[in-house]
């Protein structure tokens, strides 16, 4: 069957079809005709798409292969680790990439720390590391992370890892329903549509 471009595996597309609630006669009348497709299949592909995303995080999470979790999405991570009140407020960090790019910044103001991310760190999977060996400066116990100082950074990385793998994984609902409405209200794909559920 014919389906949006979403980025849900084949395996999923009949449980997606089924969860929103279209027929499948529906579907193929409508692909026939060249309608678009229903939107409260495409909203269903969408919200496969972001629990997919969010599985792919825990278990590049919790993964202990420097190939796999050097994967997981380093905006995510740092703004769990900002949402679980681990960041410092009077030095907010600034994450940048070898060639200057920013890939993550804190918004408080204050005398802000730059983490520059080497293409070797990256390749890694040091994003953590690096994090924690640049608050060292503020807190040198650490003592908002797991572990503890006599722990090596590999070590106490490795702890935070599977400590924001856990609270994805724990909150992954509100998760889902927290990136579904801003992916929503970033495409205004649900303007013109207010009975539409969000389920």
């Amino acid at each position: 069957m014919g389906l949006p471009a979403e980025p849900v595996p084949v395996g999923q597309r009949a449980d997606a079809l089924f969860a929103s609630g279209v027929e499948p006669d529906a579907l193929r009348e409508a692909q026939f005709n060249h309608e678009p497709t229903p939107l409260i299949l495409a909203d269903t592909f969408k919200r496969f798409a972001l629990h997919n995303e969010l599985s792919r995080f825990i278990e590049q999470m919790k993964s202990l292969d420097p190939g796999v979790y050097a994967q997981a999405d380093p905006v995510l991570q740092l703004d769990l680790l900002k949402r679980r009140g681990m960041l410092p407020s009077t030095s907010p960090l600034r994450v940048i990439d070898a060639a200057g790019r920013t890939l993550w910044e804190d918004a408080a103001a204050g005398n802000r720390r730059t983490i520059v991310l080497s293409a070797n760190h990256q390749a890694r999977g040091e994003l953590l590391e690096q994090v924690l060996y640049t608050l060292q400066g503020v807190d040198p116990e650490l003592k908002e992370f797991p572990g503890t100082p006599e722990e090596s950074l590999s070590a106490r990385a490795a702890k935070l890892r599977q400590y924001l793998g856990d609270q994805v994984e724990v909150f992954k609902a509100a998760f889902l329903e927290e990136r579904y409405q801003a992916l929503t209200a970033a495409d205004g794909s649900l303007e013109g549509y207010p009975k539409l559920p969000a389920r």
